[in-house]
């Protein structure tokens, strides 16, 4: 079988060519230089323990702010997101976090055994804080974790962005 390199259709090559020389533009992470830029997000269990060496104070809630004494060392963190997604409904919005399988069993053992506990939720998104807490109803045997935060949709956006790109970084090592 014989093939003819000569009739490749080099029109082909020029957006390829353009993009790499130019470089492709990310979504608006933090209204500076136009890149999305990678997020922390750790999830710690609220300490019911009287031991201060192990403990933190989170600050929740802007309008109505409560106080929530933590465990310091955070159960499950960015590391073992896979994909994050901002839902909205009715002009209500929430963050879903899809965790790996290591995310899913810790998920699963924190939630089993602290019934009728908070979640509190920290992240680093160009500023760091408490976003959100959760109280454990039932078992999570999910590897979806969803959540209000306490921000804008802006904000909102700029944590799912960020988190996906943290999510794309590790599998791109894992390869």
């Amino acid at each position: 079988m014989k093939t003819r390199l000569r009739r490749f259709n080099t029109y082909l090559l020029l957006p390829l060519c353009l993009a790499l020389a130019t470089g492709c533009a990310s979504s608006d992470g933090d209204g500076k230089n136009g890149k999305t830029q990678p997020v922390k997000l750790r999830l710690h269990l609220e300490s019911k323990q009287d031991v201060p060496e192990h403990l933190i104070t989170a600050t929740l809630g802007r309008s109505n702010p409560f106080s929530l004494s933590v465990e310091k060392s955070p159960f499950l963190q960015e590391d073992k997101v896979e994909q994050a997604t901002l839902l909205e409904s009715m002009g209500l919005y929430s963050i879903s976090v899809l965790f790996d399988q290591q995310g899913l069993r810790l998920l699963d053992q924190y939630s089993t055994a602290n019934k009728g506990r908070r979640i509190a939720i920290w992240a680093e998104f160009g500023e760091a804080r408490w976003v959100g807490a959760s109280t454990i109803t039932r078992r999570i045997d999910s590897a979806t974790f969803t959540f209000t935060p306490d921000t804008t949709r802006e904000e909102a956006q700029k944590i799912v962005d960020g988190l996906n790109l943290v999510a794309a970084q590790i599998k791109g090592r894992r390869r």
